[in-house]
């Protein structure tokens, strides 16, 4: 789900301020698994498998402004 929102203003010719946030959510992301690691002669070895079960989210806003 991508959501998006702005809102621009110009109080006078030469002056534009803006103001936009935003809110995503993600899911079904690659992530790395480590399993039980186990020593191998002079070596420790950590197995990992790569799962599409990740999620995330972002979200923020940014506030700009133009003088002409």
């Amino acid at each position: 789900m991508l959501t998006k929102l702005g809102y621009r203003i110009e109080p006078t010719k030469r002056l534009s301020l803006d103001l936009a946030g935003f809110y995503n959510q993600y899911d079904k992301l690659l992530r790395f698994v480590t399993n039980s690691s186990y020593v191998q002669g002079p070596f420790t070895v950590f197995p990992q498998t790569i799962e599409n079960a990740g999620s995330a989210e972002t979200f923020g806003c940014e506030l700009s402004s133009q003088w002409k």
